[in-house]
């Protein structure tokens, strides 16, 4: 199994949130300003990106027929105006019929009606009635703006939900970010006992990490992690 996969499968079964995970990275990896269509959804998969630019989705009906399945799709506009990126038609087609797993849009989306009734899982940055052209774009994507957006987003892990959508960059795909995952996970279960078992308030527990000071009334599950605990979140 690779790390990637690893790492996939540790959120998964832990379902991990957005919160969990950007702790786990430093407080890093939002998406910014990208919310959920239904905040029940829940979503972790690797990435592809697709580009639209100049006020049409001319390119990404062909870069739709590249998504494989459990792929999620970010959609990231250049130059485009206060207008919808995609809509129902195009939504349907990426994540029922390419077998898409959500969709993440950098920008707005029409048909919500629809888009809402059918609960397709998607994060935008807002919505319009008012579509994009289809036509072929005047000019050419700067390399420079594919070359961030593969960069930032392009072969990561997503993991979208309520709060948002946070990415783990596929350079950060390595043994210390499993690491890390893990440790968020350890300590989330040393406050909780504190808080709910040990009637802690959260300064003793958050600030002064008392849990380091008295081992001894916590149970050997929860003991044996204290010492990777110490150690603390390696710097990136």
């Amino acid at each position: 199994m690779s790390i990637r996969e690893e790492i996939l499968n540790y959120i998964v079964k832990n379902k991990l949130s957005t919160t969990e995970v950007a702790d786990a990275m430093g407080k890093t990896g939002l998406v910014q300003n990208v919310l959920p269509f239904n905040n029940e959804d829940y979503k972790v998969g690797s990435i592809r990106v697709c580009f639209a630019w100049d006020n049409t989705n001319y390119n990404v009906h062909k870069q739709f027929r590249d998504i494989e399945k459990g792929e999620i799709i970010f959609v990231c506009p250049y130059k485009f105006d206060d207008i919808a990126v995609l809509g129902e038609l195009m939504t349907k087609y990426a994540l029922t019929y390419q077998q898409g797993k959500a969709l993440v849009v950098l920008g707005k989306v029409r048909d919500v009606s629809n888009l809402y009734k059918d609960k397709y899982p998607i994060w935008t940055r807002g919505y319009t009635p008012i579509g994009c052209k289809n036509t072929k774009e005047s000019f050419d994507l700067p390399v420079t703006f594919q070359q961030e957006m593969i960069k930032n987003f392009d072969g990561g892990i997503a993991v979208c939900d309520a709060a948002g959508v946070v990415v783990i960059p596929s350079v950060h795909l390595d043994e210390n970010t499993l690491k890390r995952l893990h440790l968020i996970e350890m300590q989330e279960d040393i406050w909780n006992y504190s808080l709910n078992t040990l009637g802690w308030d959260t300064k003793k527990i958050v600030s002064d990490k008392q849990y380091l000071k008295e081992r001894e009334l916590f149970p050997e599950e929860l003991n044996k992690y204290f010492n990777a605990l110490k150690d603390g979140f390696n710097k990136r």
